[in-house]
């Protein structure tokens, strides 16, 4: 197993190392660019690898290779349903191929007489591979490429809250796509079939009465732009541990972020929001859960609420 990792390491860093020299040497010749991600682990047709692992690098791989390259067309592979996020980033040179049609990208490039590249880039979909910096360097991008759908979502959600005190957002896990059920998926299951909070209902009437300052919502299915106008929005956070996590990276620093961790969670998984948090220079808080679908303490979060809004 760590001789198989150690491989796959070398690989990657091979192929890293020919993409930056192709990039070094870029000629005005128009080309073709086939973009391969390394994800860490997982699938990116989840969020959390999607988001990190995929959107992340692939932003600024456009951004790097329209620099160093006369670019026709960039050719990325689907991410199923969350193939939506990347057309609602507008960039008109992006092409979305079927993962089994990957093969003929380069044939079909040849075949009209442009330059075909494969450029490798690796995901920043683990701990190890967080970085401050890439991520607020992508975050200005988009939030100026989408300035005006995130300005319109912060108006939507700030209506939802008193004007006076700190804006907390409850997160709770949704219904999984169909997609997740299908023999298509890489991985299946997602959503409420992986965790869920038993006594949601009553966690978020207990805290909506004392704090009133509060919007539960479900991020299955929205849109990015409001993804991150509710993340900028948000001086608290509370969610259990999952996807919809990996959205501080859009959120400022300093804000406060309340996970609630279930107890059987993989030893792998349990620290990666709070390196994530810490990486990003925000507050972060855990609350054990006794399993992935049980009940919450509430009286655990109320504690850690009042101090947080009594500073």
């Amino acid at each position: 197993m760590h001789f198989k990792k150690a491989l796959k390491s070398f690989k990657e860093l091979i192929q890293i190392y020919f993409t930056e020299l192709m990039m070094i040497f870029g000629k005005n010749n128009l080309i073709n660019a086939h973009l391969i991600f390394r994800n860490q682990e997982g699938s990116v047709e989840h969020y959390y690898h999607f988001l990190l692992g995929f959107l992340v690098p692939l932003v600024r791989a456009i951004q790097v290779l329209d620099d160093s390259f006369k670019i026709n067309n960039f050719y990325i592979r689907s991410c199923a349903i969350l193939d939506d996020i990347i057309r609602e980033l507008g960039y008109s040179k992006i092409i979305i191929v079927e993962k089994d049609q990957l093969k003929n990208v380069k044939h079909n490039s040849i075949a009209n007489k442009i330059s075909f590249r494969r450029f490798f880039f690796v995901g920043y979909d683990h701990p190890h591979k967080y970085n401050k910096d890439i991520f607020s360097n992508v975050s200005e991008i988009l939030r100026r490429r989408l300035s005006e759908q995130i300005a319109t979502e912060q108006s939507n959600i700030t209506r939802n809250f008193d004007k006076n005190g700190q804006k907390i957002v409850l997160i709770n896990r949704g219904s999984p796509h169909e997609f997740y059920a299908s023999n298509n998926c890489e991985i299946k299951t997602a959503g409420q079939q992986r965790r869920s909070i038993g006594n949601f209902d009553a966690l978020t009437s207990t805290l909506k009465d004392r704090y009133g300052n509060l919007v539960s919502v479900v991020l299955e299915g929205r849109s990015l732009s409001y993804q991150i106008a509710l993340f900028q929005v948000a001086d608290i956070v509370i969610s259990q541990h999952g996807a919809a996590l990996a959205n501080l990276i859009w959120a400022r620093e300093g804000i406060n972020v309340i996970e609630i961790s279930p107890r059987d969670l993989h030893p792998n998984c349990r620290e990666a929001f709070g390196l994530l948090a810490r990486c990003s220079r925000q507050n972060y808080y855990r609350i054990k859960q006794l399993h992935s679908h049980g009940d919450v303490n509430i009286n655990d979060i109320v504690v850690i609420l009042d101090e947080i809004i009594s500073d």
